[in-house]
């Protein structure tokens, strides 16, 4: 929201400015306003983007569990699909963000930009992500997965994907809440893969909360330019505290956390 006001501001003060200093004649400068104003919005977002990318690659490798950090990439999310690619989140179960930070989120996973809307929510929280090692190869891409501290994971599993499941719990145990995608790979629609049971040691090991997000309908908010928002809906389920899992093994807290999502999800088909 910070830098959508700055971005009216900017261009709004700079379009007036120049309407007090033209001499043109009205609709010329009523054309050249346009074009001034278009031209500053512009201008404005070439310098957000590099601002950006100055920051998340001097800040990169450096404290990626800082507040600040999440609380600016946070902003940046918000900014570039809320307002940018005209996406509207509809978010419930906030009251369920545990006030810890010794968490770990399990969601179901439609689209490469599911990350972005979650690190809008969680911006108070220090939230990295286990992200696929592919990711990392992209220099941006790989600073900005770098500046929060996520953990690359191989798709096949071996000995680097456990690795990276250790990495994980490591992370966790340090006072960072993860999140992972159980299923392993994008739906690309309202619907679940089965989750890998694997994933949920990130939880169970350092004895941390699960919370489970149903995310739906992102499928439809890729980013494009639009005039009509694309609604989004995201619920934070309950916490699943370790008191009430340690009788589990993980392939019962994989079908526990699978249900209470797809149930969400069926809700949300209905309404």
């Amino acid at each position: 929201m910070i830098l959508l006001l700055l971005q009216l501001s900017f261009s709004i003060l700079g379009t007036i400015w120049f309407v007090l200093v033209d001499q043109n004649q009205l609709v010329m400068k009523i054309l050249f306003s346009t074009l001034v104003f278009i031209g500053l919005n512009i201008l404005y977002l070439l310098f957000v983007l590099l601002l950006f990318i100055v920051m998340i690659v001097f800040f990169s490798k450096k404290n990626p569990e800082k507040a600040w950090k999440h609380l600016i990439l946070g902003e940046y999310c918000e900014y570039v699909f809320q307002h940018l690619f005209r996406s509207k989140m509809i978010v419930s179960g906030l009251e369920n963000i545990p006030t810890h930070n010794k968490f770990v989120v399990f969601a179901n996973h439609s689209e490469y930009t599911d990350p972005i809307y979650m690190l809008d929510i969680f911006r108070k929280k220090p939230l990295t992500f286990i992200s696929k090692e592919s990711l990392f190869k992209p220099p941006l891409v790989r600073h900005v997965l770098t500046f929060i501290g996520c953990v690359p994971i191989s798709r096949k599993a071996d000995r680097t994907a456990m690795q990276a499941i250790i990495n994980g719990i490591k992370v966790v145990e340090s006072g960072m809440p993860m999140a992972i995608f159980p299923e392993g790979t994008r739906s690309h629609g309202n619907q679940l893969n089965d989750f890998k049971p694997g994933a949920f040691k990130l939880a169970t090991r350092p004895e941390a909360t699960i919370v489970p997000i149903c995310l739906y309908g992102l499928h439809q908010a890729k980013p494009k330019f639009r005039l009509k928002r694309a609604i989004v809906k995201i619920s934070i389920l309950s916490p699943i505290e370790p008191e009430s899992y340690k009788n589990m093994d993980t392939n019962a807290i994989s079908e526990l956390v699978q249900s209470q999502i797809q149930a969400q999800m069926t809700q949300f088909s209905q309404e």
